[in-house]
């Protein structure tokens, strides 16, 4: 135990940083969904719930969700059973988006069919149509599709929003027959108002991203469409009472495109991310603009034949603006692009060598987005966990108060936390160590958790006038018993008021 003591406090000592180092460490996954997992909290307990409701029927009584719930240490607990409405014919069923539609507090789920002939008669009084299925905020679910409008589509993408700005979200829909619109009367019922976006069914829309692209104080719609000669991008700018205009948006790339929300440029902005078969690029917002700006500049260099062609949007460092993780044609492994506020770079050596990323969510809670996937070497998928949030600060650091940080360690580690100034990288004399148990008195504290949840740390700061303006940065260590590996984390510094 000695040795490991030493090694402890020697890491500590010399690996205390002022700026947030991001990483991940991987864990063991709990079995997941694998076909198309979608995010949404049930139970309205900040945390997600993990839906795949990918069912195939042939003459089945109902479609049964399958979810699982997010307990607070990081472990996963079946959620409650729930069976929609049956249909006889072979169909498939696809989460595509998640909001408040009947204005009761509690989230609902939009459900598309994508298989299937398009009006034909279900079993009784069902024709076929897509699936609304309503929430209580405890997890349970009941089926609310009659209060949709009376038909299947093949949906590819769809957005709860308020668009006429009457409080109440309505939906769009990227079907391959066209844009469809649905608007919300304010009780949950809605009624199929596509005619409100001109030429919606030039074009088969693939992805939307709803923003308010002409920073004017509604929400519009930027739509990828495909499958066609010529399908270019399309701005649909709402004139602030869903009734939208349509712009082509003549530099970009025809064809499909995912889109992703970021503020790329830090001007406090939604801009997009386009993420084309051939080529990356960023359609910046701005004012009363609705030929969006593109700033490919933004972007890490792509030569030819490495386009990237998986995205997914994730704040790896905790800095509170949105990062990339990114697959490149020609590669094998995702790369992180940091989001510096005026551009991405390409930051090596934060990801493990990642083959896939299924989904991003906070599966340990402690305050970052993790990962869902698989890595080299491992024949299983994995969570890999962020380690940019593993202190987080509660308090700011008052000469003569408490500085508290909130710890989330490992399950079964040993974990070593301490303090010290940033500048001389020595642990503070006179302020001791952080540790779980304040009325201890050890320089360094050696701890275990049960499972991996908040624990909350404090340390008094002496009332000495020369403490104003130092840096102090929060370290921690954790050791893994079992394989004798180290884990270092740091907070980002803070200054003593």
């Amino acid at each position: 135990m000695q040795d490991l003591t030493t090694r402890l406090i020697t890491t500590l000592l010399t690996g205390c940083a002022a700026a947030q180092v991001p990483g991940f460490v991987t864990t063991t996954a709990w079995p997941l969904v694998t076909h198309f997992p979608f995010l949404v909290d049930l139970d309205n307990d900040g945390q997600p719930e993990v839906l795949d409701p990918w069912v195939l029927l042939f003459a089945q009584p109902g479609v049964t969700l399958s979810y699982r719930r997010l307990l607070g240490n990081g472990e996963w607990a079946p959620g409650s059973s729930f069976t929609s409405l049956a249909f006889a014919q072979f169909t498939g069923h696809v989460v595509r988006a998640a909001g408040d539609a009947n204005g009761d507090g509690n989230p609902d789920v939009y459900v598309n069919r994508t298989i299937g002939g398009q009006g034909a008669p279900g079993p009784g009084a069902n024709p076929f149509r897509d699936l609304l299925w309503l929430g209580d905020g405890a997890g349970n679910l009941t089926d609310g599709s009659h209060l949709l409008p009376p038909t299947m589509t093949n949906a590819q993408d769809a957005e709860f929003a308020d668009f006429d700005g009457d409080g109440d979200l309505d939906l769009v829909i990227c079907d391959v027959a066209g844009l469809l619109l649905w608007i919300n009367d304010g009780s949950g019922a809605f009624s199929d108002q596509s005619f409100r976006i001109p030429n919606n069914t030039t074009y088969v829309p693939w992805r939307c991203a709803v923003f308010d692209a002409d920073h004017d104080g509604d929400l519009d719609v930027l739509v990828s469409n495909g499958y066609g000669t010529f399908q270019p991008t399309v701005l649909y700018e709402n004139g602030g009472n869903a009734w939208f205009r349509a712009h082509l948006q003549t530099q970009a790339v025809s064809r499909i495109a995912d889109l992703h929300l970021v503020d790329a440029d830090s001007d406090g902005h939604d801009d997009v991310v386009a993420v084309y078969p051939t080529q990356t690029t960023v359609f910046v917002s701005r004012p009363n603009q609705t030929q969006m700006t593109l700033a490919p500049q933004l972007l890490p260099p792509i030569p030819t034949g490495t386009e990237p062609y998986y995205c997914f949007v994730i704040d790896v460092d905790g800095d509170g603006d949105r990062d990339l993780v990114v697959e490149r044609y020609g590669g094998n492994t995702f790369e992180y692009w940091h989001n510096t506020g005026s551009g991405f770079v390409v930051t090596p050596n934060v990801l493990p060598p990642t083959t896939a990323v299924r989904y991003v969510i906070d599966f340990d809670h402690d305050g970052d987005e993790d990962i869902y996937g698989s890595v080299v070497g491992v024949n299983s998928l994995v969570w890999l966990s962020n380690t940019s949030r593993e202190f987080v600060r509660v308090t700011d650091p008052v000469r003569g108060a408490m500085f508290t940080h909130d710890v989330y360690a490992r399950a079964n580690d040993l974990v070593a936390v301490g303090i010290s100034t940033h500048y001389l990288r020595q642990p503070f004399g006179s302020l001791g160590l952080l540790y779980l148990d304040p009325a201890q008195s050890a320089t360094i504290a050696l701890l275990t958790f049960p499972t991996r949840g908040r624990q909350t740390v404090s340390v008094a700061i002496p009332n000495l006038p020369w403490l104003v303006g130092q840096e102090l940065c929060v370290q921690g260590v954790d050791v893994d018993l079992a394989t004798g590996t180290m884990h270092l984390t740091n907070a980002p510094a803070a200054t003593v008021q």
